[in-house]
């Protein structure tokens, strides 16, 4: 892991807010203390930043209870807490056990995780305002994650493993976010908007921002085509075999378990 980081704190320094940039904060590690304590292993991290000239404060971000809190955390260094909408228990939670730092939400779902073969079911408005506005009167730091959606390039979507039974993310990453995959603000988008600027007492200002505008690429040519455990079916945009190196192109993917479903992303 040490090469890979060692690349990222290359692209990450001259982007601090130290320097110039918009990152204020660099995260040790994430929901660690669902996995192990080693204080070993976080504070290596630690030093392996530092030691890259990343002069930014560094957070810990792990779930809603102490004994995660604990085993994901470390001294000297901001705790945060991730949830979904109970932001008055969480934010006590980590109030509790670092009773010397401010209230901070790391994770505060305003979307969820979603997978191949499930029905998708945005969350509910109502529940999302409410998650937004108790958010900011109990936390003095909250980060709504996904705000923006985004894609999982190639087989980086991973899986999560429920006692033998492989759940499978989908390619997308879109999560129902408030800024959808493609780039456009959605409903979700304007409900935690009004939120925010109502218990910041504020009038919303007129917005120049422009959305994504789809386009219609045409008609796309079949030029592959595998049957295995897995069906891949790749359609690539164009009329000659030179596009499969280009973008945009489309990959559908037939699992048998899905039937009639489908599901697809821009590679």
């Amino acid at each position: 892991i040490t090469p890979y980081l060692n690349e990222v704190c290359k692209i990450l320094k001259p982007r601090t807010i130290r320097n110039g940039g918009n990152v204020i904060f660099v995260q040790i590690e994430n929901e660690y203390g669902c996995y192990g304590s080693d204080k070993i292993y976080l504070n290596y991290l630690k030093d392996l930043y530092e030691g890259n000239g990343l002069n930014v404060d560094f957070i810990s971000s792990d779930n809603d209870s102490e004994y995660l809190q604990k085993r994901g955390g470390l001294d000297g260094v901001l705790h945060s807490v991730n949830y979904r909408w109970e932001s008055e228990r969480c934010i006590g939670i980590l109030k509790k056990y670092c009773p010397n730092q401010i209230g901070a939400a790391m994770e505060l779902w305003d979307g969820k995780a979603e997978h191949f073969c499930e029905k998708r079911e945005p969350r509910d408005l109502n529940e999302i305002a409410f998650s937004i506005r108790t958010g900011l009167e109990n936390a003095e730091l909250i980060n709504m994650y996904m705000f923006a959606g985004g894609t999982n390039f190639g087989f980086m979507n991973g899986t999560i493993d429920f006692g033998g039974n492989l759940v499978i993310q989908r390619t997308s990453y879109d999560t129902d976010a408030p800024i959808n995959e493609y780039g456009q603000r959605t409903e979700k988008y304007y409900v935690e908007q009004r939120e925010i600027f109502k218990f910041l007492g504020k009038e919303i200002p007129e917005s120049k921002c422009k959305d994504v505008e789809l386009k219609n690429y045409g008609e796309a040519k079949l030029l592959a085509k595998s049957i295995s455990d897995a069906s891949f079916v790749f359609f690539v945009v164009g009329s000659s075999i030179q596009c499969f190196s280009s973008f945009p192109f489309t990959v559908l993917i037939f699992f048998p378990s899905c039937k009639k479903q489908i599901f697809f992303t821009a590679w």
